[in-house]
């Protein structure tokens, strides 16, 4: 019997011997050269896996290196398990049946390590892309949304990524299972594999906490899309939110948008801690960014909506119905005053955020929508702060007031905004509009009673030959206060009614309101005025009925002003308004001392500013009988040399282009009938008489000549001699004054400069520091001048810092481009080189 069981037994004890000699041959031979080959591949994957939610170049490369493993890792993995079927077999040879199953664990977690990071690779771009998407669907009110795509797509990668998660978490079972053959670099591709699944779990839980937060985004960019659309102009559906709905969306979108600005703090946190700066980190702070503006245009919303309760709760009154809702807000509106200004500080904050924040494709025009709505809600707003304390006077809450209407021409320009082509009295009381009654602009004047009007400015009489100043031409001055109260007197002479104050708008005024409540009906009854048809609609009126068209152009805005408006209707309505005032294309003087110092406090007064620094005022002056303004381009360059103590030096070039169409009548005379119609009076010959106004003691060194035309009004009745410079010097509201007449025939061009000393009080200098500050006013109707300033520094000095950003620098000159659209303030400090000071 021993016989037989020994050669049993040696069998077996050889077949054991051959299959574990078949197995390390096959590991030595398969596995574990493959295994070595792919080492710095394993090793690399730990800091491959950093890189996941990291940086877009990357992700090709990664994954292209992790196919590149998996091939090599493949024939391994499949040797692997087979021969860890047989292990079994092994069983009875101490540790050997482990070795085998170990190292087919290990080859079965690199596969599946190696799939997950390829996963996660996909995902993560995918994320990247979401992020992008995101940004459009949180401010991109006005293109249509793909929504429910983008909702679907992010919520299958919140399953990916708590998929790979929850598996990485459960890779920590393999660990258990370590081989017994140890070699050094293996073991240190196994360590590496180890640190590999950690920042893949972390990158895993990145991309789940970021595909959570892209949800909620979501849901705000839904929540929010119908408020901010109330504001922009690009909204698909504009209809107004109701005043219930909008108290409900604000409470829920105030909490919602509250929790997002959390879980997105909470992601930045958890990859701060990583210490890495990622793709993803970039594009979260933008997004953070964004969230906080929609946060400050909420409050905002919010704030406004109370204050404004009176006006928009009224489902049948408008503004300036009789019932007082406009001083019941305004009245409101100084009991919450200080919640406002607080709103107005958060979306000044907001604006300048906006200016920082990049997103790319459509998320960038989106962008623009929302710095839109940030300017129109902050100008609506900071409107209200500055009418809270005169804004119960002058609506009439104290009893009644008359106001006279300058509507001016900006086509026709004059210092204070244009020729006066129309005029109203207005009459208001509680806040009610009782009263609005037109008078024609040369009818106005009482034509017996001429020996009462002041006489015409100097310069009116030198150039257009006026004997007497009368309302039309009240706009001669550049100081509106002075202006608008001559034109109380005129009124009383012509119309024998006293005024309690006086308004100036003109045509840029009625397109911003006109902007703000989108049509009104023609006058004519043929279709609807649109900012964009308003100038010719207004331009082929005038042709056709006269003057007066203007007034059923404005009674048609008041009509609209006086239903009932939505919350976006009344915000753009105020920040047309406070637009206009900024620009001084509105300006409001009252009779009331106490109310016209406030008003000058707010800016509204349309007067002469800047004492005590340099000051800079182009005024020019249609005397040509035209309407060419709109098609004049004005440029300035003011160049400051401030080697030149104890003040500075300046240069001054101003330079007028007359883009009118071919075709249009000479300049000479320059009282020559220039057409019958609009068109023709617009395409015209530019007559100019400039002033430029400028700190008081200022000296002037030189000038370019500009010659009287032969046949100028001024030539004609012996005010100056053809051929003579009309450069002059003189010197008016505590200002120096430098004017000039040019004309301008239809394209061309023509510059011409002056150089002057500045008053040693406008420079600042103070041992080794120069304070520099200027301010530049821009007139009303004029639609803007581009200017570039440039500094001209001592040697040794360098700036410092600056109000308006450098737009170049080259040695000792530094210069500054920006276009006057409102008053303007620069400000420099420069500061020595010298170290030893």
């Amino acid at each position: 019997m021993d016989r037989y069981k020994r050669p049993l037994w040696l069998g077996m004890l050889i077949t054991g011997t051959i299959v574990i000699t078949v197995k390390v041959l096959l590991m030595a031979i398969v596995v574990l050269p493959i295994a070595l080959r792919a080492e710095q591949d394993l090793l690399a994957l730990g800091d491959f896996s950093q890189m996941v939610l990291l940086e877009r170049g990357a992700s090709g490369d990664a994954q292209s290196n992790i196919e590149s493993v998996k091939d090599l890792v493949a024939p391994a993995a499949h040797t692997s398990r087979w021969i860890a079927r047989l292990s079994s077999t092994v069983a009875w040879f101490p540790g050997l049946d482990h070795e085998v199953y170990a190292w087919a664990l290990q080859m079965d977690r690199l596969e599946n390590d190696l799939a997950l990071a390829s996963d996660l690779l996909e995902a993560s771009s995918d994320l990247l892309a979401s992020y992008e998407r995101i940004g459009l669907a949180l401010v991109d009110v006005g293109a249509k949304s793909d929504m429910p795509q983008l909702q679907q797509s992010v919520a299958e990668l919140e399953a990916i990524f708590l998929s790979a998660y929850i598996l990485l978490d459960d890779a920590q079972g393999y660990r258990l299972w370590k081989p017994g053959l140890r070699l050094p670099r293996l073991s240190q591709a196994l360590g590496a594999l180890v640190e590999g699944e950690d920042r893949m779990q972390f990158a895993a839980q990145v991309g789940l906490s970021g595909s959570r937060l892209l949800v909620d985004l979501l849901a705000v960019g839904e929540s929010i899309r119908p408020l901010v659309g109330q504001f922009a102009d690009r909204a698909i559906n504009d209809s107004p939110v109701a005043y219930d709905e909008l108290v409900v969306l604000l409470r829920d979108l105030g909490t919602l948008v509250d929790s997002t600005t959390q879980q997105s703090a909470d992601l930045a946190d958890l990859i701060e801690k990583n210490g890495q700066i990622l793709d993803l980190q970039t594009k979260l702070a933008d997004l953070q960014l964004v969230v906080g503006v929609l946060q400050n245009i909420v409050v905002a919303v919010g704030t406004t909506l109370e204050i404004l309760d009176p006006v928009l709760q009224s489902e049948d009154t408008g503004l300036f119905d009789e019932g007082g809702t406009i001083i019941a807000a305004v009245e409101a509106l100084n009991d919450r005053l200080g919640d406002v200004a607080g709103a107005v500080s958060q979306l000044e904050r907001a604006k300048q955020v906006l200016r920082d924040v990049s997103l790319s494709g459509a998320g960038a025009t989106g962008l623009n929508d929302l710095v839109v709505v940030a300017d129109s809600l902050h100008d609506g707003l900071r409107l209200l702060v500055d009418m809270a304390p005169l804004g119960l006077e002058l609506l009439g809450a104290q009893g009644t007031q008359r106001y006279l209407i300058l509507g001016q021409s900006a086509d026709e320009l004059r210092a204070t905004g244009g020729f006066v082509s129309a005029l109203w009295l207005v009459t208001i009381e509680n806040g009610a509009l009782l009263d609005v009654r037109y008078h024609d602009t040369v009818r106005v004047d009482d034509w017996d009673r001429l020996e009462l009007y002041p006489p015409a400015p100097a310069g009116l009489t030198a150039h257009m030959n006026a004997k007497v100043w009368l309302l039309r031409d009240v706009s001669w001055e550049p100081d509106f206060p002075t202006v608008a109260k001559t034109a109380t007197d005129m009124y009383m002479i012509g119309q024998r009614q006293a005024v309690d104050g006086v308004i100036a708008i003109n045509q840029w005024t009625l397109h911003s309101l006109l902007g703000a409540l989108g049509s009104i009906v023609a006058p004519s009854g043929s279709g609807e005025i649109t900012p964009n048809n308003l100038f010719n609609r207004l331009e082929q009126g005038s042709d056709e009925f006269g003057r007066a068209y203007t007034d059923l152009a404005l009674q048609g805005i008041l009509e609209k002003l006086n239903k009932p408006l939505s919350l976006g209707s009344f915000v753009k309505v105020a920040s047309a308004v406070q637009s206009s005032l900024n620009s001084r294309d509105l300006m409001v003087y009252t009779e009331d001392d106490q109310l016209q110092e406030q008003l000058m406090t707010a800016g509204w007064d349309g007067g002469l500013g800047g004492r005590g620094t340099d000051y800079l005022y182009v005024v020019d002056s249609n005397v040509g009988w035209s309407k060419a303004d709109r098609n004049i381009q004005r440029r300035l360059r003011y160049q400051i040399d401030l080697r030149k103590e104890p003040g500075a030096r300046a240069s001054l070039t101003l330079d007028y282009t007359n883009h009118s169409g071919p075709g249009s009548p000479g300049c000479e005379p320059q009282w020559l009938n220039r057409g019958t119609n609009y068109t023709q009076l617009k395409n015209a010959c530019y007559w100019d008489f400039w002033r430029v106004y400028t700190p008081l003691g200022s000296r002037v060194l030189s000038n370019t000549p500009l010659e009287l035309p032969l046949y100028s009004v001024s030539a004609e009745i012996d005010e100056g001699l053809p051929g003579e410079d009309t450069f002059n010097i003189s010197s008016s509201y505590n200002r120096n004054v430098m004017s000039g007449l040019f004309a301008l025939g239809a394209g061309e061009q023509t510059q011409f400069t002056m150089v002057y000393d500045l008053p040693s009080d406008v420079v600042s200098r103070s041992g080794d520091q120069i304070e520099y500050e200027l301010l530049v006013q821009k007139q009303p109707g004029n639609r803007g001048s581009e200017m570039t300033l440039e500094l001209v520094l001592p040697t040794g000095y360098r700036l410092v810092s600056s109000s308006i950003p450098p737009t170049f620098s080259e040695d000792y000159r530094i210069g500054f481009h920006f276009r006057i659209q409102q008053d303007t303030v620069f400000s420099a400090v420069l500061n020595s080189n010298d170290e030893s000071n």
